[in-house]
């Protein structure tokens, strides 16, 4: 009887070794598969009413797609007061930061490609 459970011990200290060494494998792996987070700059003010678009990023896409997106949504009206809106391929959520401070995070359907901008006056 001691024999089995010394067999059993060393069976479970071989898979818990595996263990180990798989469980970080794949996070490695995972993290390394990421794409980086571009820098995209400030966008402008918009036409006359002083909204400025600032802070934009962009991971998994170009810089020139995330500017042209967040100009539009900062321009919605629709997007403004629902809080959430469709542009192109990427679904946006609005959210508050103070009185004037709007933050947007923006991704496409299969959450491979992320857009992140704040407006506000």
């Amino acid at each position: 009887m001691v024999a089995a459970m010394t067999i059993s011990r060393s069976c479970l200290c071989a898979v818990a070794s595996a263990l180990a060494v798989a469980v970080p494998t794949a996070a490695v792996a995972h993290a390394v598969a990421r794409r980086p987070i571009e820098d995209c700059g400030d966008v402008a003010t918009l036409d006359d009413d002083g909204v400025f678009i600032g802070a934009a990023t962009a991971q998994g896409g170009a810089c020139t797609n995330a500017r042209a997106i967040a100009a539009r949504v900062a321009r919605s009206t629709g997007c403004k007061s629902r809080r959430s809106c469709r542009q192109r391929t990427y679904t946006c959520l609005l959210a508050t930061a103070g009185k004037e401070l709007t933050l947007v995070r923006c991704e496409n359907g299969r959450q491979t490609a992320f857009i992140r901008f704040e407006f506000g006056s």
